[in-house]
């Protein structure tokens, strides 16, 4: 079993490559992502990264809240957006 810090470092580090990731495949910055921004491609981005930080790391809605200083509502909206987009994506 690997110790909660290090699962916490593990973890950081995963996340970090992640928002760098998103960024990237959006055409915006990772400071954007963590910001107040609301543009279209932002939001995006933004939502891309909470759904995958929850899917991938198992984050709770509240915890993502206090990641990116939303609201855990907030992030329960950008999750279910997400995922309604995904199952379009996969024509479901």
């Amino acid at each position: 079993m690997i110790r909660p810090d290090i699962a916490g470092r593990i973890a950081k580090i995963g996340a970090t490559r992640l928002l760098d990731r998103v960024a990237s495949e959006h055409g915006v910055t990772p400071s954007s992502i963590l910001g107040p921004r609301q543009t279209r491609s932002v939001v995006r981005a933004r939502n891309r990264f909470l759904f995958l930080l929850w899917s991938t790391f198992g984050y709770s809605h509240t915890e993502l809240g206090d990641m990116l200083d939303r609201d855990h509502s907030t992030v329960t909206h950008a999750l279910n957006k997400e995922e309604r987009l995904a199952r379009e994506r996969l024509g479901l």
